[in-house]
């Protein structure tokens, strides 16, 4: 399974974060159709949660995949 497989997923975007210190983290930004501010109104808890699973699923089976997947909300 891909990222972009998991529902409400509509893209990532790999992204490297280097530190001044020589330290190289891989991120993965996922974008989603899903209003992950809990104070939006179109907030829908459940579906955020099962988006969040399905995330740490799919971390958990690629582990050198990234070592971080930020989500937002594409607008």
């Amino acid at each position: 399974m891909t990222l972009e497989e998991i529902p409400n997923v509509l893209s990532a975007l790999p992204e490297i974060e280097a530190a001044p210190d020589g330290t190289v983290t891989m991120i993965v930004v996922v974008e989603t159709d899903l209003e992950i501010d809990a104070t939006h109104p179109k907030y829908h808890k459940a579906a955020v949660d099962n988006l969040l699973q399905n995330l740490y699923k799919f971390s958990r089976s690629n582990p050198h995949h990234a070592q971080t997947i930020r989500v937002r909300t594409r607008r």
